[in-house]
């Protein structure tokens, strides 16, 4: 396959999962109560797992999407060339998922009920952080 053929399949496979990330959060903001949420939810990850495993960033991919009740959790893993995973600032990593997250699709779910638990792991399956947006400021 030529470059320019990997990156049309690579253009058209993030314009595919944006459209179903965008579609999916419209449906989430539909939603009036816990059991329209769960169910929602369930709906959204059936649609996200269809695009994993997806690279994030060059240290970041996200290797998981599922649900338990109302809640969502999105499992990472974290590049071992990361010199020290020590020094990732989960306080940091957190601050910035609240400030995107609740500008955007995710508060309206958020006031439904909803909540978004981010674990991010080593390649090594170790737990390098975990947090649990269920509100927003």
């Amino acid at each position: 396959m030529s470059k320019h053929s990997q990156l049309y399949v690579i253009c058209i496979a993030g314009l595919v999962s944006f459209a179903l990330t965008s579609v999916g959060f419209f449906y989430l903001r539909s939603l009036r109560n816990a059991e329209e949420v769960h169910l929602g939810l369930q709906s959204y990850v059936t649609v996200q797992q269809l695009t994993l495993p997806e690279r994030v960033d060059e240290r970041t991919t996200l290797t998981d999407v599922n649900t338990v009740g109302t809640n969502l959790t999105y499992t990472y893993e974290v590049d071992e060339k990361l010199k020290d995973l020590a020094e990732i600032n989960m306080a940091q990593v957190e601050q910035g998922a609240l400030q995107k997250g609740c500008s955007g699709e995710m508060a309206e779910t958020i006031k439904r009920g909803a909540s978004y638990t981010y674990v991010y792991l080593s390649q090594n399956k170790d737990r390098i952080g975990t947090f649990t947006i269920s509100k927003c400021p």
